[in-house]
């Protein structure tokens, strides 16, 4: 690792301290302030720096990822439904899609390879699982029900009901960081 920088951001009249580590391709930064919990940083540092140590991957194996990702949720559709198990409806497809191009777009890592499951009601659930960590996207059929996220390492579980691409960002990144 090249850099490490600390940096002081201004919001109003608050400063907010950062911690940049990286070398310019590879890089992550800690908000000092929001971390409570020194364990915390040591985790997402422990997390960065085996994942730092990982060999790049080129722009046609992370575009490769990326497409085989996206085909295994369009084999979704093409499946055989029937009446008493629902295919995955358009909502709930596009909804899986969007929240799938924005972790292609804002994750600097290759995304890791969830299952996609229909839930026979209409919907979708991605699932991922790393050691004992789960964690499942729930993109629900209609657009009365709201997509959230259930989590669980071990005992610990909970659900995140307001999604958003940042909420889903920061749950594949604990999902990694175990």
């Amino acid at each position: 690792m090249n850099m490490t920088q600390t940096l002081n951001n201004s919001f109003g009249s608050r400063t907010r301290k950062h911690l940049r580590i990286g070398d310019g391709l590879r890089q992550i930064t800690l908000d000092l302030d929001q971390t409570i919990i020194g364990s915390k940083v040591l985790r997402e540092l422990a997390a960065f720096v085996a994942w730092q140590a990982s060999p790049p991957a080129t722009d046609d194996l992370l575009i490769s990822h990326r497409l085989k990702l996206l085909s295994r949720l369009n084999e979704l559709r093409k499946d055989d439904y029937d009446e008493d198990f629902l295919a995955p409806t358009e909502h709930a497809y596009t909804s899986a899609l969007n929240f799938m191009l924005a972790a292609f777009e804002s994750l600097e890592y290759a995304l890791p390879t969830p299952f996609y499951v229909p839930d026979g009601e209409g919907g979708i659930r991605m699932e991922w699982i790393n050691g004992t960590r789960e964690l499942g996207l729930i993109c629900p059929a209609s657009e009365s029900r709201e997509p959230y996220l259930y989590h669980e390492d071990g005992n610990e579980y909970g659900i995140d009901e307001q999604l958003t691409d940042s909420v889903l960002n920061e749950r594949l990144y604990w999902l990694i960081s175990e």
